[in-house]
């Protein structure tokens, strides 16, 4: 934090931050009033700034999604991703808009390289024959996103 409250200062124009709060806060109401384009067109002018960029992406992602653009959202999610690929909320978000399109193996790539890693810390014991099975699976590359284009 720090940036967030603008100091109130001289009425000429505003500080651009301020202009990327107002823009992102104008496109959350039109998105949850459900007018999606709208927003999606606000969220659009926003992919420049840095100050919003992983949440930008995912927004856009639940704007395409409400508009029934489904490979453009799965698109912008993985734009989420590849900005803050710890980004949880893109992860199921990306996850869900995969197994809705009826692609489950995108679901498992996504979680391998996103959670894949994370899942190693403590469940050693708990996993049983899983853990043998998932690191053959990692050790041949990224031959999966390829292959389900339909």
């Amino acid at each position: 934090g720090g940036a967030e409250g603008g100091g109130g200062g001289g009425g000429g124009a505003l500080p651009l931050s301020t202009v990327d709060d107002l823009l992102y806060e104008v496109a959350k109401v039109y998105l949850t009033v459900g007018r999606p384009l709208v927003a999606l067109e606000l969220y659009d002018r926003l992919l420049a700034s840095e100050r919003y960029a992983p949440l930008v992406h995912l927004k856009r992602g639940e704007c395409l999604r409400a508009l029934r653009r489904d490979a453009e959202a799965a698109s912008a999610y993985s734009s989420a991703l590849a900005v803050a690929a710890c980004s949880q909320e893109a992860l199921v978000a990306a996850c869900c808009l995969s197994l809705r399109r009826r692609k489950p193996r995108e679901v498992l790539s996504l979680l391998e390289l996103h959670a894949g890693p994370r899942q190693h810390r403590g469940d050693a014991g708990d996993a049983g024959d899983g853990g043998e099975a998932e690191a053959e699976g990692r050790g041949e590359g990224g031959g999966g996103e390829g292959g389900g284009g339909e």
